[in-house]
């Protein structure tokens, strides 16, 4: 009799132990979230109802990191010469932060198009959806 509460005590605590360890492994395989960094801002569309060919506007926007790993943005393009973005290559921006962009739009010469527009593409680490700022403006003489 013995020996058979000994076998059953040893089933039951063999259960416990391994239910243990099946919660232990569930719970570190939640807590190993990929960090991942986003790239933000709230609108990426800036417009000009009219601008002055030979005068230069100066504007800035927030780009924000909503994500839980440290955004880096390593290059930037624009389809225009016109625009200066103030943004030096490598720029960090740390989980929950932001980073003041300064934009400069040089408006030379009125071209052949009245209405134009420029497009800014970001490249990062980030995943998301959004890395590219769209600029419209119409020249007036």
């Amino acid at each position: 009799m013995w020996k058979l509460k000994k076998i059953k005590f040893k089933k039951y605590f063999m259960k416990i132990i391994n239910s243990i360890l099946i919660m232990i492994t569930i719970l570190t395989f939640a807590a190993c979230e990929k960090k991942k960094a986003t790239f933000y801002v709230k609108s990426n569309l800036l417009q000009y109802d009219s601008v002055v060919a030979g005068k230069t506007y100066d504007t800035s926007f927030y780009i924000y990191n909503t994500g839980t790993d440290t955004l880096s943005i390593f290059n930037h393009t624009c389809t225009c010469e016109c625009t200066l973005i103030d943004l030096p290559d490598g720029q960090k921006i740390n989980p929950k932060d932001s980073f003041l962009l300064k934009l400069k739009l040089n408006i030379d010469s009125y071209g052949s198009a009245k209405d134009k527009k420029v497009q800014c593409t970001f490249k990062s680490n980030s995943d998301s959806i959004f890395s590219r700022l769209e600029i419209k403006y119409t020249v007036k003489k």
